[in-house]
């Protein structure tokens, strides 16, 4: 942040003035707005309102009519003191309520001055409803905010793009248009003033827009002054209309110069704000079938779309209140006007979206996009929001004198619940068949990467898998320049892809592999973009990166440090790559890395144990696959303690068991028995924990679903005779719950007290079936409770009598040990067991893992 100020403090000081400026005003505006929602009925209102004809009165209330006061009649005083401004009748009104008398001077036409007494009368009889509180908070409050915000953070982004700097200036003027109040007191001057000039000016700013976006306009390049034949008479305007303003509220005789000319200046300034508006709209449509490139072509259809899906709610409903003579805010059901004021959210989205992003998406793309994130985390988010805002409002509601109408509630309450219910029942469905029905492409696509993600575990040999991978990707993304790099001693190379790439090789310092490794996400590059970080590199490195065309990079990772790194260049569309593109690149490249980590510990442990006798090499490949496969950092998790243990009958082992980190900040825990002994056991013991770890890295979200996914390559990886019983559990330190999956393992016991639950609901083992189905179940721990998993080693221990030492002694044990540490409980079971065994020989691994809930840090 320091860094972007220090390079352009100049812009950001501009940026900090506007926004402090626009920030002053719309805190007062929202104060006022509070005051007069919640106490409309306590507020007395204005009997008079003036106009261009300085102190004739414009508009009599009916308290005003009754005292005897009409259109056109001169007010001379208010309460003994000179009428020189609307200041004089607004302060003399807020000093009194409802009901209480005001003392005026009149002057009918050809008449003497009369004293007239009015009785004063609220702003509203009844307080206001849903509807009103709905309309002011949205349209007047919180939509305005959300426009500042969003054009600072566009000119934050690109504080040197001129179109950003318009966009701001749209952002702040254009909520402006339909504001109709100031506040009074010393503030007002400048609230007046930037009301007027920056409701005026918005037009302008809608000029300018069109004339700079997306591309500055060739006849504008030539001829620059004419734009100034529509944008200088209305600056010049605004400032009279804001002299006018302040003359009018303090010293109306300033004024009488220009009063003549009012009616004209204000039609002047309607006609000339409407030309540009619709010179804007003109040039937009004029550019859309002229863009120099195709990324300029889909801005300005997306600008159209977003525009279009904004304001046409709100068009229809005004334009059909027009003709059936109905109140726009009162004739119509809530969720009709709640749903078009919220449609007003995507205008500013639109315009920012245009401006900040690098490259644009295509519409149909984007609309996917914002459909997908409405059925899932957005559109739910928003709908608690609003549950959360009906509820607060209702509770408020209740402790006034006042309430609102308890039947707009009610309605409102019930149109966000059955909002919130069709979403929780209809959201997979609806966006599933979105998918098919109108992104066929897309959602095959998509499905091919996600099949992809999970075949490229199946290979042994680098090469072909990265070729395999390059090509696929490259054919489905529409992508023609698709490389990997691996690190290759020192220096990250090419090692395939689908151009042929001299070897550039890219140290390990090199700032696009640190910008990847240190995060572990991607990275875009876009060489057009001055702001772009791939300008901070040295010459070497953009000249490698400019020959692969660079603009996604992915890393290729292992269990503990970056292989290589996946490079794409841009599609042949020019489109940039969607966040589910980058997602499901990411889960291929992850699945990349596994497997070519595996593939290089295989060869590596291969080269080593070919120095070795040929009576020892199985054993040694087999231990040193089996060491690396057990957890070697676990990870720590907030209340909970855990330990495992495996001692192998003989030097290699069938026993597995992991604790690891899911994508879902759970902890994953998990414990099998391999059939089979030696290497063979050895490399499906590698298998499965690299399938696991894949599938809890992409993150299904089901774990019958995972297990399923897990069964089908641990099939396709073993020989018939090859399976695994299997125990896979995820934990939720937030709230406790333990959902789990058992594969025909021994059932794990979860001790709490003197209660014993037995965890075995799941289904076949894995990787005898191509095909298992499996289920779920959730379990809620307790603080305090202890869980156990083992294998049959554990139980079936024999002595010299070959007796078993069976689950019921191995229980015993575990209740007699409950206040240990997992490390502990592990310990005195292994005691139990041997001294069980008595010396005899074991032909089994013996395999613990201990876990308990609920410890405090």
């Amino acid at each position: 942040m320091r860094t972007r100020i220090a390079r352009y403090p100049r812009h950001y000081l501009a940026l900090g003035l506007v926004c402090f400026c626009a920030f002053a005003y719309l805190t007062g505006f929202t104060i006022q707005q509070m005051r007069l929602l919640a106490n409309a009925t306590n507020i007395a209102r204005e009997p008079a309102s003036f106009g261009i004809r300085l102190n004739r009165i414009s508009g009599t209330s009916p308290e005003l009519a009754a005292a005897g006061a009409r259109f056109g009649d001169r007010l001379l005083e208010v309460e003994g003191r000179p009428f020189t401004g609307t200041m004089v009748l607004t302060e003399e009104v807020e000093k009194r309520r409802p009901g209480d008398s005001l003392r005026l001077t009149i002057q009918k036409p050809d008449s003497a001055p009369q004293p007239v007494t009015v009785r004063l009368a609220p702003v509203r009889s009844e307080p206001a409803t849903l509807v009103s509180w709905t309309l002011t908070l949205i349209q007047k409050i919180l939509f305005p905010y959300f426009c500042l915000a969003l054009g600072a953070f566009v000119v934050w982004m690109r504080p040197t793009d001129t179109n950003a700097w318009i966009l701001l200036g749209v952002m702040i003027t254009f909520p402006l248009m339909t504001s109709d109040a100031t506040w009074s007191g010393p503030g007002y001057p400048f609230a007046a003033t930037w009301r007027t000039i920056g409701g005026m000016m918005a037009p302008v700013f809608l000029l300018m827009f069109g004339i700079f976006f997306p591309e500055r306009l060739a006849f504008e390049r030539r001829h620059g002054w004419m734009k100034w034949l529509l944008a200088g008479p209305i600056i010049i305007l605004s400032a009279v209309a804001s002299f006018q303003a302040l003359a009018r509220a303090y010293r109306m005789e300033l004024g009488a110069g220009l009063a003549p000319y009012a009616g004209r200046i204000y039609l002047c300034q309607m006609m000339i704000g409407m030309a540009c508006i619709g010179t804007y709209f003109f040039l937009l449509g004029l550019k859309s079938g002229k863009a120099s490139s195709a990324d300029a072509r889909r801005r300005l259809r997306i600008l159209w779309m977003g525009s279009g899906a904004s304001l046409l709610p709100l068009f229809i409903a005004v334009l059909t209140a027009l003709i059936s003579d109905r109140d726009l805010f009162h004739g119509y059901p809530y969720w009709v006007i709640l749903a078009s004021l919220l449609a007003l959210i995507l205008f500013p989205l639109t315009y920012a979206y245009v401006i900040v992003v690098n490259r644009a998406m295509d519409v149909g793309v984007a609309i996917r996009q914002g459909a997908k994130y409405a059925m899932a985390r957005g559109g739910l988010s928003i709908l608690r929001a609003l549950v959360l805002g009906l509820a607060l409002l209702a509770v408020w509601n209740l402790a006034r004198a006042n309430p609102i109408r308890n039947a707009d509630l009610v309605q409102a309450a019930g149109t966000v619940g059955v909002l919130l219910a069709l979403r929780e029942r209809f959201s997979g469905r609806i966006s599933r068949w979105l998918d098919r029905r109108f992104f066929r492409d897309a959602y095959q696509a998509e499905q091919v990467l996600s099949d992809l993600a999970g075949q490229v575990r199946e290979f042994v040999d680098i090469q072909p898998l990265i070729t395999t991978v390059t090509e696929r990707v490259s054919r489905i993304l529409h992508v023609p320049r698709v490389a990997v790099l691996l690190r290759n001693e020192d220096a990250f190379s090419v090692a395939g892809g689908t151009v042929a790439v001299p070897g550039m090789p890219l140290a390990p310092s090199a700032v696009s592999i640190r910008r990847v490794a240190e995060k572990n996400q991607p990275a875009t590059a876009y060489f057009d973009d001055p702001e772009c970080w791939i300008h901070t590199a040295p010459p070497d490195e953009k000249s490698t990166l400019g020959a692969l065309d660079a603009r996604l990079l992915l890393p290729v990772a292992g269990r503990e440090q970056m292989l290589g790194m996946m490079v794409l260049g841009p599609k042949l569309s020019e489109e940039p790559f969607t966040p589910t593109d980058v997602q499901l690149l990411q889960s291929v490249a992850a699945q990349t890395g596994l497997a070519i980590e595996n593939n290089q510990l295989v060869a590596r442990i291969a080269r080593e144990a070919a120095q070795r006798e040929r009576l020892n090499r199985e054993i040694e490949i087999a231990r040193e696959v089996q060491e690396r496969l057990y957890p070697q950092n676990c990870p720590v998790v907030r209340g909970v303690e855990y330990a495992g243990h495996c001692r192998p009958a003989h030097s290699v082992g069938g026993d597995y068991y992991d604790f690891l980190p899911s994508s879902s900040n759970r902890f994953g825990i998990a414990i099998g028995d391999i059939s089979g002994k030696g290497i063979s056991a050895a490399l499906l013991m590698a298998c499965l924990q690299a399938s696991l770890r894949g599938q809890a890295m992409a993150g299904t979200g089901n774990l019958a679903t995972m297990l399923g996914n897990v069964n089908k390559l641990v099939y396709a990886s073993s020989s018939a005779n090859r399976y695994a019983t299997f125990f896979y559990a995820e934990y939720d330190p937030e709230s406790g719950a333990l959902t789990y999956v058992n594969a025909g393992h021994n059932a794990p016991m979860l001790v709490r007290g003197g209660e014993v639950i037995r965890l075995d609901v799941g289904g076949p083992v894995i990787g005898l079936l191509p095909i298992a189905p499996y289920r779920q179940a959730v379990f809620q721990t307790q603080p305090g409770d202890v869980l156990v998993g083992f294998t049959d080693g554990i139980s079936e221990a024999m002595n010299l009598q070959e007796e078993d030492w069976g689950e019921d002694r191995l229980l015993s044990c575990i209740h007699g040990c409950l206040a240990e540490s997992p490390r502990g409980i592990i310990d005195r079971i292994m005691e139990g067991a041997d001294a069980f065994a008595a010396g005899a020989p074991q032909h089994d691994d013996m395999t613990l893992i201990a876990i308990k809930f609920g410890v405090r840090a």
